[in-house]
């Protein structure tokens, strides 16, 4: 197939960054402050829990609610952890992916191999100064940097897209 867009770019902490930015505006900012609220009230009820256990008729009940308001705060911060572990992985080795856009869907080629999807698979076209973000679902999505297209223009990838997948790329400030 003859594409009619190229693209050849690496996934590096720019990429990650503005993925990590985008998900939060996509999955909402209610959500990831209520999982940040929870995580700090879990910890504070912890050190609370183990002053009271001296002073508390039900000191075991006392003790069990602080060892599991810790454990939920210290599940929080391994899920950061390993977070900030798959960033530092990035900057390492960041994931060197090609995609070719054709008259019937994308092609996706990297080191694991060769993936294809079909326009109709977009559920979401958003735009950015920087990269094009293409949802498939709210959690997935291919992020195609403006500055890295070797084959057509970002400028006219926008009409392309949007004509392929029937939807209106939004612009989004992140």
């Amino acid at each position: 197939m003859d594409a009619k867009f190229e693209v050849k770019t690496a996934y590096n902490k720019t990429v990650y960054l503005a993925f990590a930015k985008m998900m939060y505006r996509h999955q909402g900012k209610i959500a990831a402050t209520i999982l940040c609220a929870i995580g700090g009230a879990a910890a504070v009820y912890g050190i609370y829990g183990f002053a009271a256990v001296g002073y508390s008729k039900n000191y075991l009940l006392a003790a069990a609610v602080s060892i599991f308001a810790f454990a939920v705060h210290f599940a929080g911060y391994k899920i950061s952890a390993q977070m900030m572990m798959g960033r530092a992985e990035v900057r390492r080795n960041p994931l060197r992916l090609d995609f070719m856009f054709d008259k019937d869907g994308i092609t996706i080629r990297g080191k694991q191999g060769e993936d294809r999807q079909l326009y109709s698979a977009i559920t979401e076209v958003v735009e950015t100064k920087l990269f094009y973000f293409l949802f498939v679902t709210k959690q997935l999505c291919y992020i195609v940097p403006k500055p890295h297209f070797k084959k057509g223009s970002p400028e006219k990838f926008r009409a392309f897209i949007e004509k392929k997948t029937g939807k209106t790329a939004v612009y989004c400030k992140i």
